[in-house]
């Protein structure tokens, strides 16, 4: 007996995370080179062959390539990687037992027993060390501006309950539409200067949670 395994990438290979997309592609190319190098030196009769999907740094886009895959006879999955692609492909993945290894997605609400294996600890801990880092550098009040989406709202709401516990003030936070190129809005309705002239500016910050918004 023998035959051939397809394995399915889910990756953003255009769209905001196309530079991070586009590494894990050649590093899953490679990855399945060894592991058909592998079973061959075992012996055992059977073949391993990638199918990579671009998921265009997209939720919907995501989830319509994951149903692509799976009518191809993928039921293995590499990604996707970004937390709002997880949560729109979940059921899905879920309902078909499509097994998947996602590398970088860490919101907490997706921290549960499914069919998407998590690489990486959430944001839960993430927000826990941004706080304690903060307090420790001597920061009591922050301006946290942050990539309004899954990720962004969920280590900012974990980053904020615990430096609020450990008795820092978060002034305020604004999440950012990150279709938009201009920022202005976002940055002028900042209270950054008054609180600066009450506490003093070693005591206060901005937290930016951002991808790659370089117009910023």
């Amino acid at each position: 007996m023998g035959g051939k395994i397809l394995l399915g990438a889910l990756l953003p290979i255009t769209g905001e995370l196309s530079v991070l997309g586009t590494r894990s592609r050649v590093a899953v190319k490679i990855a399945i080179d060894d592991l058909n190098s592998y079973v061959k030196a075992l012996g055992l009769p059977i073949t391993f062959k990638l199918l990579v999907e671009d998921s265009a740094t997209d939720p919907t886009t995501a989830l319509n390539k994951l149903q692509s895959l799976y009518a191809r006879g993928v039921r293995a999955v590499v990604g996707p990687m970004v937390s709002a692609e997880v949560r729109n492909v979940k059921s899905y993945a879920d309902g078909n037992k499509i097994v998947m290894r996602n590398p970088t997605s860490t919101v907490p609400d997706l921290a549960v027993p499914d069919y998407i294996f998590k690489d990486i600890p959430n944001d839960r801990y993430q927000g826990r060390a941004i706080a304690r880092l903060m307090y420790d550098y001597g920061i009591r009040y922050v301006y946290i501006l942050y990539r309004n989406d899954t990720w962004g709202k969920g280590l900012t709401d974990a980053t904020e309950a615990r430096f609020k516990e450990i008795g820092g003030t978060v002034l305020t936070s604004v999440g950012y539409d990150h279709t938009k190129s201009d920022f202005t809005p976002y940055l002028g309705a900042a209270t950054i200067r008054d609180a600066i002239d009450k506490y003093g500016a070693s005591k206060v910050r901005v937290l930016l949670l951002s991808f790659e918004e370089r117009e910023l």
